[in-house]
Order: C-alpha cells, then sequence, then structure tokens
C-alpha cells in the first residue's frame, strides 16, 4: 500500500470476510510478513490509529460479545504522537508476525467466531507491504 504527495489523511485498506467458528480448535494462529518502508506522519499519528500498517480482526467470543484485535506498526515517531497498540520496525526489512489468537495475555477475550480480518495503512504518505497471510487452525 502506498500514498505520496499529501499532507492530510488518507487510507487505503484491504478485507477480507472470515465467518468461521474456532471453538473447537486447540490451537489458532494469524500468521504474516511485514514491511513499513516509509511514514511522514509521526508513529500512530494524533489519535493513535494512523498507522503505516496496521491489522485488524474483528471476532465474536463465546457470549456474543463483538471484539477487535488491534496491531500497528511504524518506523518512526519524533513528533511522539501516541502508538496505542503500535510496535516500532526498523525500516524496510521484512519481519514475520505471529499472533497466537488463543494466548490470553496477547488476545482476550478468546476468539469463538472469526468475523473478518482488515490490513490497512493510514496517515499521510506511506509505503507499507503485507504478504504470506495464513490463520492456522488446529
Amino acid at each position: 500500500m502506498q500514498r505520496q504527495g499529501s499532507q492530510k489523511h488518507g487510507e487505503t485498506f484491504l478485507q477480507q470476510q472470515i465467518n468461521r467458528d474456532v471453538t473447537d480448535e486447540s490451537r489458532l494462529r494469524l500468521q504474516m510478513d511485514v514491511k513499513v518502508a516509509s511514514q511522514t506522519l509521526s508513529g500512530g499519528g494524533w489519535r493513535g490509529s494512523e498507522y503505516p500498517l496496521l491489522l485488524r480482526l474483528k471476532y465474536r467470543d463465546a457470549y456474543g460479545s463483538e471484539t477487535t484485535v488491534v496491531r500497528g506498526f511504524y518506523v518512526r515517531n519524533p513528533d511522539g504522537h501516541p502508538v496505542t497498540n503500535g510496535t516500532q520496525v526498523p525500516a524496510n526489512q521484512w519481519l514475520p508476525l505471529v499472533l497466537d489468537l488463543f494466548d490470553e495475555k496477547a488476545v482476550a477475550p478468546r476468539p469463538a467466531h472469526l468475523l473478518w480480518i482488515e490490513v490497512e495503512s493510514a496517515g499521510w504518505d506511506y509505503e507499507a507491504f503485507v504478504t504470506g497471510i495464513q490463520l492456522l487452525a488446529e
């Protein structure tokens, strides 16, 4: 995802519907490789939600409540903007992301029904890449 020549907010995103019950699974992992090449808006932007690369996974728990797992990735934050759910990564380096969706320290409450996954870039100018997105259930 790439955006150039702007000094105001913009977004690019891809979304895939999943709509799958995972209550009978013993393990559930989300894996992908991510790379953030550049960004002009510092950190996660003024609201802490404008990352050059952002992952969202929407699901329902066993009680039917909807929750969203959010993970942002950024390369620089010289202005000290909020980086809620954000991780600083080195520029122009592919990094593997593995998220154990049944790890109660990383994701709570436990997912029961996956609704959709979304990969987004937001901010001013940005360039970010994602490949090899997999949901692995056992």
